[in-house]
């Protein structure tokens, strides 16, 4: 895929819905800066920052365009690219992680809207598609915060909306390794909560299933760990499990 001659990675504020806001991108001039591989800078050749707008992202009335040292910009096309990923249909891993342990179909999770399965790699998915419930909320976030991540740099100043009226959220973008440190950390504490939610239930029975206490009290430690690999298991029986599944929170 092919990207911007500007010179990676962010904080994302989920957008509300709103009144509309008149089009930050009109007029933007073009034609487009030349389109080579590789992140949109957060500062100009002469060292002004840059500031972007993107509504509407995998939408017909898509906008985008950028503020360059006073100038406004179209990036329209090449924005539409790379929402459109890169052509393929191969799953990345970590995408596909939670694919292979459930097809309950949510509308983030896994490889729904980034990564392969119904959009291609590099891509992003329509903003506007709501959530199942708290980690689909959570991973609906990490995969916007990636697709900004892979491409604008660092410190870049993005005002991004679910739709070409807006209203915008300013994100600054930070490094990668903090947007996928905090989804994990997100996943952790929902499956937590979820554990404590399934067990208040089962509490509440005249006869408690003690086989199934147990099990989420080893799931519980199990989360103690604090690494990845233990809370991706323990998603994963979160995720196979009915009982489990209901007791997710839902906001």
């Amino acid at each position: 895929m092919k990207a911007f001659a500007f010179v990676g990675i962010a904080v994302f504020v989920i957008v509300s819905a709103a009144s509309a806001q008149p089009n930050p991108c009109s007029p933007a001039r073009g034609p487009e800066p030349i389109d080579v591989p590789g992140p949109m800078p957060s500062k100009s050749a002469k060292g002004m920052r840059i500031t972007y707008w993107i509504g509407g992202l995998r939408r017909s009335d898509l906008i985008a365009c950028a503020e360059v040292d006073g100038v406004l910009l179209t990036i329209l096309n090449a924005t539409r690219r790379r929402a459109e990923g890169d052509g393929s249909r191969k799953p990345y891993p970590w995408e596909n992680y939670f694919d292979q342990y459930t097809d309950l179909r949510w509308k983030w999770v896994g490889s729904a809207r980034s990564g392969g399965r119904d959009v291609a790699p590099g891509g992003i998915g329509d903003l506007t598609v709501r959530w199942e419930n708290r980690f689909d909320r959570y991973a609906r976030r990490h995969d916007i915060e990636s697709w900004l991540a892979a491409n604008f740099a660092k410190g870049a100043k993005v005002n991004l909306a679910e739709t070409a009226s807006g209203p915008f959220e300013t994100i600054v973008v930070r490094d990668g390794w903090d947007v996928h440190g905090q989804v994990e950390r997100e996943f952790r504490e929902t499956a937590q909560t979820t554990i404590r939610n399934a067990l208040n239930a089962e509490f509440r029975k005249e006869r408690p299933d003690r086989q199934f206490v147990a099990k989420l009290e080893s799931l519980s430690s199990n989360l103690q760990t604090y690494s990845a690999a233990a809370t991706g298991g323990v998603v994963k029986e979160i995720f196979s499990d009915q009982r489990l599944r209901d007791a997710i929170p839902q906001r």
